[in-house]
């Protein structure tokens, strides 16, 4: 305990700072937190193995153990009871029992007793108790070890792998609490009717559960790292961990006092603290989106907002809130467990991955993934109450009617799914669904137009019009000079076929964002200088062996930043305008020879008619 207690403050420490060369050793012993969800989860399992199974499933709620699922009928429970004393004991008590030192000393008593709640009436019979064999253990406790480990899988990757810059310490400390927690719902899920199991489950998710939504108020105070609030408010973190646990057990001591009605009270308290970290989380990114610049870290709020509906809709709606009002939840713990991977993983990617540029995309696909699922058991309950209610049972011609029903579902889900994504893109995001048609008519003005004149007004005039972007302009290179059109611009204190731009292109930089930072200085500055000017995205034109010449684009007129997909049509435009801009300048050249050659010609016609004497 003293060695996890060390290490929990070391976590701490090293999630208030930044991550330095120097941070290895407190690296090490943050790493150290992965064992506290593993002792957990082996402690637990031992348990299950020594008491058994009743063949039922519990939740802890304020007042009891309430059944949720019988999966073996060897004790007359019922879905739906509630336990309100095992072996004599108030519920209330066992919460607490492995501080008031008051359980039966005999654990392995032949018969062990419990009293449930059955509508409005008291029941006490005997229990017993079959053997857990490892099939049954696994297929009971298969999600939570499978979530238990994607967590700490995900903490891992981003301690190791997110730049210095980012909290991943903040995140690492976070899940492995988060994964504790998840562990300490086993007992619940085997139906283990011990007090000892059933106290310190209770005891270490309080603890855990603190723990990790104080972690989680950290993280997203100082995630993205562009609105970091903790930067200039160190007094933030003792609120983030102390202000829950505070105010659940001030709450407790006032309506229970120091009676064995505490502990229930504490449950009850503890689990209202959740929904208010989890609203001020989701209502600091509102204000972050709102109030960042860097459209980058606005794509990482937008992805998180939208991993916040998907994992935590379930939970607030179907479980806690019917648990806290009546004590009893609609759905199993195991769904929320199901839906608990996904904003992690969306704060991983947002980590891990800087520049989400297709993060609407990636929203709107997941949008219409739900909707058709939605769609789908609407219409499969429908299905079933159908075949119920007209065809009497029919075993047979119900069967059929059920492959027709997913073979009709087969054939049409993909359709359907891509359909709704286009509606919501339409609707939502706004997109333009004609990308294939603009670049097939654009190439093709591109392809027919020679005159240098009328090419550059295709670039700067027609082409904002065709992508939705509110200006672009063309900088040319050849021979170390350079020239910019419109001819009026005035863009650059470096010239530039010495600027630090025209370099990153020759090295193979396939394009480049106006608002973003860089490492070096001067091309940080020249950049800044560019969007200034109202650009936001330069792409390089290469001719036929070297750097021709610079696309400038100005933002999306919807305001919206370039999607990958925008920036694989525009580079596939850069090449065709480079293509049509060699053209044109080999063109122009022929023009000028001819000229040259025409004006040379008649010279020499001209000189040929005066006699010799008159030359």
């Amino acid at each position: 305990m003293k060695t996890l207690a060390m290490s929990s403050e070391t976590a701490i420490d090293v999630m208030v700072q930044e991550k330095t060369p120097h941070q290895q050793p407190a690296r090490k012993y943050l790493f150290i937190l992965i064992i506290v969800p593993i002792l957990t989860a082996c402690l637990f399992t031992s348990a299950a193995f020594r008491y058994g199974t009743p063949g039922f499933r519990v939740d802890k709620t304020q007042h009891g153990l309430y059944i949720s699922k019988v999966f073996t009928q060897i004790n007359p429970v019922r879905p739906g009871d509630l336990i309100v004393k095992i072996n004599g004991l108030p519920y209330t008590k066992i919460l607490g029992v492995l501080l008031l030192g008051s359980a039966p000393g005999n654990h392995q008593q032949a018969e062990s007793t419990i009293t449930v709640r059955r509508n409005g009436q008291l029941i006490r019979f005997t229990t017993t108790s079959a053997p857990i064999t490892w099939p049954d253990y696994l297929s009971i406790a298969w999600p939570h070890l499978l979530l238990v480990s994607l967590f700490l899988i995900l903490a891992c990757l981003a301690l190791f792998l997110a730049k210095p810059s980012q909290p991943a310490g903040i995140f690492f400390f976070m899940l492995c609490w988060f994964a504790t927690t998840i562990t300490t719902t086993l007992p619940s899920h085997f139906g283990l009717l011990d007090p000892q199991s059933i106290s310190l489950s209770f005891l270490i998710i309080t603890i855990s559960n603190w723990l990790a939504f104080g972690g989680l108020a950290h993280f997203i105070a100082r995630f993205p790292q562009e609105r970091d609030l903790c930067r200039s408010r160190p007094y933030l973190i003792w609120i983030f961990y102390l202000a829950s646990p505070l105010l659940a057990l001030g709450c407790a001591l006032y309506t229970a006092g120091i009676t064995v009605n505490f502990f229930g009270a504490l449950q009850r308290f503890r689990n209202l603290c959740v929904p208010l970290i989890i609203l001020g989380s989701f209502l600091k990114h509102l204000v972050d989106l709102r109030s960042l610049q860097s459209p980058f870290a606005k794509n990482q709020v937008k992805l998180s907002l939208a991993a916040y509906g998907m994992t935590f809709t379930p939970y607030l709606f179907f479980y806690l809130l019917p648990n806290l009002v009546s004590d009893q939840p609609l759905i199993s713990f195991r769904i929320v467990l199901l839906a608990a991977i996904i904003l992690p993983t969306a704060y991983l990617m947002a980590l891990l991955r800087y520049r989400l540029l297709g993060v609407d995309r990636l929203i709107s696909r997941s949008a219409a993934y739900v909707l058709v699922i939605f769609f789908l058991v609407l219409s499969y309950i429908i299905f079933l109450t159908g075949l119920k209610r007209w065809l009497f049972g029919n075993k047979i011609f119900s069967e059929e009617l059920f492959l027709l029903f997913i073979v009709i579902v087969a054939l049409a889900v993909n359709p359907f799914i891509n359909h709704t994504q286009k509606f919501i893109d339409r609707h939502f995001f706004r997109y333009r669904p004609e990308d294939d048609t603009l670049l097939f008519e654009f190439s093709q003005e591109l392809s027919l137009t020679l005159e240098l004149s009328a090419l550059i007004f295709l670039i700067t005039h027609t082409l904002p019009e065709q992508v939705q972007i509110s200006n672009s302009s063309l900088l040319l290179l050849e021979k170390g000079y350079s020239r910019l059109y419109p001819e009026h611009l005035r863009i650059g204190s470096t010239p530039w076929p010495e600027s630090r731009l025209v370099q990153q292109f020759n090295t193979g930089k396939q394009f480049l964002f106006c608002h973003e930072n860089q490492s070096d200085p001067q091309l940080n500055r020249e950049l800044q200088e560019l969007h200034m000017a109202g650009y936001v995205l330069a792409i390089p034109l290469h001719g036929d062996s070297s750097l021709s010449g610079i696309l400038l684009l100005g933002p999306r007129k919807d305001e919206r930043l370039f999607r990958e997909q925008d920036i694989r049509l525009l580079a596939t435009l850069a090449n065709q305008i480079s293509v049509a801009l060699t053209n044109s300048l080999h063109y122009t050249s022929l023009v000028e020879s001819k000229e040259q050659l025409e004006s040379l010609f008649s010279k020499l016609v001209q000189t040929e008619r005066w006699p010799p004497w008159a030359r």
